[in-house]
């Protein structure tokens, strides 16, 4: 018979107990970024924004780009640093987006939102912009097809899906195909994730 020392069973207590606790760590933080998304909703600032964003009905669609001098309003790319413009790519990787959006040069920021077929004025674009950053929302999607869904996305990745929350005074867990797991938080907010 085979006999165990107590020093095995030790390395092997400790690599689980180190297992467990990286487990319990990513499994934390995964829930504590979900959760921070969830309770975004009760946040003035978000609140204020959302507000903003629903009132404006010609705004499809607002993106923050990684570089961070680069938007995206209504299909057109304007880096407010260099004050280029031009449109978005049909698909593509950032540096397309950047390339495409520093093709034209630009005088005044409202002759750009002009061609976005928006109502916004620029100092609208920048407030929505400041609170976009500060809450760390990176896309917001408003899409009217039965019923007005608006889309604030936090996470938008090939690689890694998507995660946010969608407003819709309609039930939408029809939807899931569209946005993979749904859960509704409050009347008329869903968190997804895909």
């Amino acid at each position: 018979m085979q006999h165990f020392g107590t020093r095995n069973t030790n390395q092997m207590t400790a690599r689980h107990f180190m297992l467990f606790g990286l487990i319990a760590v990513v499994t934390f933080s995964c829930s504590s970024k979900e959760y921070e998304i969830k309770d975004i909703i009760n946040k003035i600032e978000f609140q204020d924004l959302h507000k903003a964003i629903n009132a404006e009905d010609s705004l499809k669609n607002v993106a923050l780009l990684p570089d961070t001098s680069f938007i995206v309003i209504n299909g057109i790319v304007i880096n407010f640093i260099k004050r280029t413009y031009g449109q978005e790519p049909d698909l593509g990787f950032y540096n397309e987006y950047y390339k495409d959006g520093s093709k034209n040069k630009y005088m005044k920021i409202n002759e750009i939102l002009d061609l976005t077929n928006s109502h916004l004025d620029s100092a609208h674009v920048f407030d929505i912009i400041h609170k976009m950053k500060s809450l760390g929302i990176n896309d917001i999607v408003r899409s009217e097809r039965d019923t007005l869904l608006i889309n604030y996305r936090w996470d938008v990745s090939a690689m890694h899906g998507e995660t946010g929350l969608i407003y819709s005074t309609k039930n939408i867990f029809n939807l899931r195909n569209q946005f993979g797991e749904l859960e509704k938080i409050k009347e008329n907010w869903y968190y997804f994730s895909k």
